[in-house]
């Protein structure tokens, strides 16, 4: 979990006005509840600026991060 929310600091912070990230969680490896978690937690502490949907599935979980302002 630690380099993937270095990863996805690092990119949001390259996210202009408009922008989208998409982030593509899978949980069937060693570690992914781990890793999904720590995802989870990071996206619900993004500010207001960006709007985040999350799209369930049995298997990944694809997070889609939009920059508003």
């Amino acid at each position: 979990p630690e380099t993937t929310l270095v990863a996805l600091d690092q990119a949001v912070s390259l996210l202009r006005i408009g922008g989208l990230i998409s982030v593509l969680v899978y949980r069937g490896h060693a570690g992914a509840l781990d890793e999904a978690t720590a995802v989870t937690a990071w996206m619900d502490g993004l500010d207001r600026r960006y709007r985040v949907s999350c799209h369930d599935s049995p298997g990944p979980v694809l997070y889609l991060i939009r920059r508003e302002s």
